[in-house]
């Protein structure tokens, strides 16, 4: 069953707009509880929101520039996505299918999808209620998603970390991208503040984030073996910034600028989050 808190949301608490107050980060223990960092208290805020071996999301469900948590339950193979004042539940996925977040349709609003790890993807689409299936991809790949020409529609992708590359979709096609190594985590940010999202990856401290504008990378070492990856703006300055999630120690450490900062949350086996 679902386990509701009495916190009507702490990330609607700690935000207003995206574009006024850094992102946050977040943990979930994989069955049911939250703890979502509120950086004007300095302390978590503690969520009941879902049950065991559900799978955590974030996003804009309903366009008000303030993120909320949801689960994608692998077992009934649907989203179940906190609100305002309820939640909402949206049928859609099968088995061994990786759930996806991003505005399909440039509405201005989050909406959920799935990719079957084999080459096909259904995105929901909330005005229609119904799905948008899409091939693309073929077995063995990540999927990535972002807004890759910056016209407010994400778009979708896919990594092979075994060929050290991304294939891109795009209005007209797609792009590639020679980009990782084996076995690296991708990402996906606006790494350079020019409003389109570009891709990048991380393998135990190593960071190769993508400039399309140059067709280069910016690398960084920060990081170890076993550590995290996670992005996002951490202090509002519309450039999405690198950390890391360090599972033995239960905390996060955040680039900014030049800086580090450290924020101690977590425990042993959750799932690290951002806000971005």
């Amino acid at each position: 069953m679902i386990i509701f808190s009495g916190i009507a949301g702490a990330i609607e608490e700690n935000r207003t707009e995206k574009s006024s107050l850094p992102d946050s980060v977040l943990v979930y223990d994989n069955a049911g509880t939250w703890a979502i960092w509120n950086s004007t208290t300095n302390s978590a805020d503690i969520v009941g929101f879902g049950w065991n071996g559900t799978k955590p999301l974030v996003g804009d469900w309903d366009g008000d520039d303030i993120k909320e948590i949801g689960i994608y339950n692998t077992d009934g193979n649907n989203f179940i996505l906190k609100t305002d004042s309820d939640f909402e539940v949206i049928g859609l996925g099968w088995a061994g299918v990786t759930p996806v977040v991003g505005d399909w349709n440039g509405d201005g609003k989050d909406d959920v999808g799935v990719y079957n790890n084999a080459g096909t993807w259904a995105l929901w689409n909330t005005e229609t209620n119904s799905a948008e299936i899409v091939g693309f991809g073929w077995q063995g790949v990540q999927p990535v998603v972002g807004d890759w020409d910056g016209d407010s529609i994400t778009e979708i992708g896919v990594y092979h970390s075994d060929e050290k590359s991304f294939l891109l979709r795009t209005d007209s096609g797609f792009d590639v991208i020679g980009l990782g190594y084996p076995g690296s985590i991708p990402l996906v940010g606006d790494w350079n503040s020019d409003g389109k999202e570009e891709v990048g990856i991380y393998l135990n401290g190593i960071w190769a984030l993508w400039n399309s504008n140059t067709n280069s990378t910016y690398n960084d070492g920060y990081g170890w073996n076993g550590t995290m990856p996670i992005v996002g703006d951490w202090d509002a300055d519309g450039t999405t910034e690198t950390g890391i999630y360090n599972p033995h120690g239960y905390n996060f450490l955040l680039r900014v600028d030049t800086d580090f900062e450290t924020i101690g949350l977590g425990w042993y086996g959750v799932t690290p989050l951002s806000s971005y």
